[in-house]
């Protein structure tokens, strides 16, 4: 019986480690190719080519001892069709975030 347990208890260590450590992906519209997060700004660009649109902004943190530091973040858009807008979200130079966006909400 305590076989079983072990096993059991096996299974759902590797399950719940494999789920944290998948990456968003992004499928770029030129090429086909695979973009992820914590990809480089450059492995996106030869990947998937420019955006149709990009945002740059940095970002002032302090931490508990009031030490300030900055976040380099970069939007990149790629209007892939009428309804169809994904938003690459980069910080300090690595991709971030993948999110799709409804173009009738889309504000920049």
């Amino acid at each position: 019986m305590t076989g079983i347990k072990v096993f059991t208890l096996f299974l759902i260590l590797i399950f719940a480690t494999s789920f944290s450590v998948m990456a968003d992906t992004y499928r770029c519209p030129i090429g086909g190719d695979f973009a992820e997060t914590g990809d480089t700004i450059g492995e996106v660009a030869d990947k998937c080519g420019q955006p149709t649109s990009k945002n740059h902004t940095v970002v002032p943190n302090v931490n508990y001892y009031n030490t300030i530091t900055y976040t380099d973040i970069e939007e990149w858009y790629f209007f892939n069709n009428y309804n169809d807008i994904t938003r690459l979200t980069f910080h300090n130079g690595r991709l971030h975030s993948i999110q799709d966006i409804d173009s009738l909400h889309y504000d920049r």
